[in-house]
């Protein structure tokens, strides 16, 4: 290898490294930085990438004005003490956001305590759609940390408050993720995937009454266009059943559904959860029946 091609290599790697050292920084540590000084630039080029490139890739066909949705991103909270950002302060920038049809009938997955299983299911919308999917989600989850300030230049580019700094619900971070959570349950349609973990550790229960599922979403769906919802309770391989469909906290997401007039089914693993479980730990007792499918034997190969 030539010194030229060896040095272009060399800075390729060092390039893809940094790349994937931001994506992975955890938002507490994101957060704490303070906003990245670039953060126009990032809101645009990621709103650019979501309509250009995924919607394209998925056969939809997005039309949105990026440079008007980051005005209304950033006037939610910019000159503003960043712990009195509200849902309402974001409201003009998810209803711009919000895209028709982006939701599918039968395609709204919802979840508590299973953040990774859920986006592993719903496959990036290939299969179904969570908040995250979705154009608002989507740069929600990647412009990384912002705040404001009142001083000039109305953006705090040294230090950011956490979301648990900041009053329940409120602050530049919850007050978008309120905002963005009434605004997929009212677009969400026909039969409701809702994925809820039974073996969540400590005090934490597959259903919160605190959650945002259960304060901004469950009270804004749309009553009319709900066929019922499809509860699946899942358990991670090697651990307790701490909740089922018949005990613990669901009984109370239960009570509420029938109180609210949805109807419901509900299902403890899955066969489409636990084969997504398996996957990681294959070699376990509770995956023994996948083992066949998930990993073929030389035998079962054509």
């Amino acid at each position: 290898m030539s010194p030229s091609k060896g040095g272009s290599v060399l800075r390729c790697t060092c390039l893809a490294f940094v790349f994937l050292s931001l994506c992975l920084v955890p938002r507490a540590i994101a957060a704490s930085a303070g906003t990245n000084r670039h953060i126009k630039e990032i809101f645009i080029g990621q709103c650019w990438y979501y309509t250009e490139y995924i919607s394209q890739s998925l056969g939809e066909n997005v039309q949105q004005n990026c440079t008007d949705l980051w005005e209304k991103f950033s006037r939610a909270w910019m000159y503003k003490d960043p712990c009195n950002v509200t849902m309402a302060d974001y409201g003009p920038f998810v209803k711009a956001a919000t895209v028709s049809g982006e939701v599918p009938t039968d395609k709204a997955v919802f979840w508590q305590a299973a953040s990774t299983l859920a986006h592993d299911y719903s496959g990036s919308r290939r299969r179904y759609v969570a908040s995250a999917d979705t154009l608002t989600g989507y740069l929600g989850n990647h412009v990384f940390a912002w705040c404001g300030q009142e001083a000039e230049p109305g953006i705090n580019f040294d230090s950011c408050p956490l979301e648990e700094d900041c009053p329940r619900f409120q602050g530049q971070y919850a007050g978008m993720w309120t905002a963005a959570s009434k605004a997929f349950a009212e677009v969400s349609t026909g039969v409701i995937q809702m994925i809820l973990n039974g073996t969540t550790a400590g005090t934490n229960v597959a259903f919160n009454e605190t959650s945002y599922f259960n304060l901004f979403e469950l009270p804004n769906f749309p009553k009319a266009k709900v066929t019922r919802f499809q509860l699946m309770v899942f358990h991670d391989v090697g651990k307790t059943h701490k909740e089922t469909c018949n005990n613990g906290s669901i009984p109370l997401l239960k009570k509420r559904l029938e109180e609210l007039g949805f109807e419901y089914d509900c299902t403890d693993d899955p066969s489409a959860l636990r084969y997504i479980l398996c996957l990681d730990d294959i070699e376990s007792a509770e995956c023994q029946f996948a083992s066949k499918v998930l990993r073929p034997t030389s035998a079962s190969l054509p």
